[in-house]
């Protein structure tokens, strides 16, 4: 990769460098590489980082009736490692690990759903039973499978919790706490305030759906909520996943004017909203881009903070340096801008930042062209207690 804008994630700073790899690995990186290469990539006026990291998205294909294929939706759009949040329970998770984590050419990780039975349809709560929550073999599978299991997931909204969230949220702890992994919480129109959320959560722990414009929110008064302040300062961190009905553009733009940046820009993709209003994890950064966040911010929550949150910086993800992985992705900054649509069709001129090249373990990947290229307008579904 010659002449690229390449991006330092540990230091945020960018540098025009060529990029040489050899097989899976990374062998040098410098202002300018001479020889000879079997392939050579112009990086010219583009941005040239670590392959992207999806804190959030949901890709149990053939299980959760709404799940996205991997590679199409993410690989072919610059993303090499996904966590899949809570789409699979300990009931049938050797099928995920078996199924989708094995037979994926870039890396899949996911958040154990504190419900044994995880996600199949939109229409059942995965806590239709209470005998769903079934602690003591999610404890054991999460510990057998720590390579894949991260933490655990526990969904919060009245359409799955119903009147009981802080139940669930309080099995969701005690799982993560025994495992020694963060939890992840899908909050909003949930039948307790947001501080009683926050006040329980640990350093490491997520909320998600950080910008949704729905009851218990992240605002008090058009303001950060003073328990989101807390809860930050004392290491909780916070997640976009965009998804079908949870970003709102007005609460991410008074968020992010105040400096309270996501730590991770999680899309939460899935079929219902991956031609819009998310599209893919670009688009969701881009997003951000337009509403205020400097793009070294971005770039680094979707690449090295994810990667840290989810221990797989050590194996060389989120990072882009002489004798680390050759997982990188390259950007094309857009000049004219798509007007894209928030979770409430709130519209907003984005200039995206479009993948055009992938290298996974190495191997340069065949990019996607862009969604919402040829897809007609799609219309946001009310079922504001959706996952995705």
């Amino acid at each position: 990769m010659t002449g690229g804008r390449v991006f330092d994630p540990r230091s945020g700073e960018f540098r025009t460098a060529d990029v040489a790899t050899s097989g899976s690995k990374v062998v040098r990186i410098a202002e300018r590489i001479s020889g000879t290469a079997p392939q050579v990539i112009d990086c010219s006026g583009k941005i040239v980082t670590p392959g992207l990291v999806d804190m959030h998205t949901h890709v149990y294909d053939g299980v959760f009736e709404k799940a996205v294929p991997a590679v199409e939706a993410h690989l072919r759009r610059g993303v090499t490692a996904v966590v899949d949040a809570g789409s699979f329970g300990v009931s049938n998770f050797d099928g995920f690990r078996r199924y989708i984590v094995e037979e994926s050419p870039c890396r899949i990780l996911g958040f154990i759903n504190i419900s044994s039975v995880g996600l199949s349809n939109m229409e059942v709560s995965e806590f239709a039973s209470p005998a769903a929550v079934m602690k003591d073999k999610t404890i054991a599978t999460a510990l057998k499978h720590p390579d894949i299991i991260k933490g655990v997931k526990v969904r919060l909204s009245r359409s799955q919790a119903g009147d009981k969230p802080l139940d669930y949220l309080d099995a969701a702890l005690e799982v993560g706490a025994a495992i020694g992994k963060p939890i992840m919480v899908h909050f909003g129109e949930t039948a307790c305030p947001v501080e009683a959320v926050l006040s329980r959560l640990r350093p490491g722990d997520i909320l998600t759906h950080a910008f949704h414009g729905k009851s218990e929110g992240l605002l008090q008064d058009g303001a950060i909520h003073p328990a989101a302040h807390d809860a930050r300062g004392r290491g909780v961190l916070f997640d976009v996943g965009h998804g079908t009905t949870q970003l709102a553009y007005a609460v991410a733009r008074t968020a992010l004017e105040a400096g309270f940046y996501p730590d991770t820009v999680g899309s939460d993709l899935s079929l219902r909203n991956w031609r819009e209003p998310a599209y893919d994890l670009p688009t969701v950064m881009s997003k951000l881009l337009a509403l205020g966040m400097p793009l070294p911010k971005v770039l680094g929550a979707a690449t090295i903070r994810p990667a840290e949150i989810l221990g797989i910086d050590v194996d060389g993800f989120g990072l882009l340096e002489e004798g680390g992985l050759a997982s990188i992705t390259v950007f094309d900054e857009l000049v004219d801008p798509d007007i894209l649509p928030d979770a409430s069709d709130d519209r907003l001129p984005v200039k995206r930042l479009e993948p055009v090249a992938t290298i996974n373990y190495g191997e340069a990947i065949e990019t996607t062209p862009w969604r919402g290229l040829d897809t007609a307008s799609v219309a946001v579904s009310a079922d504001h207690g959706a996952c995705c």
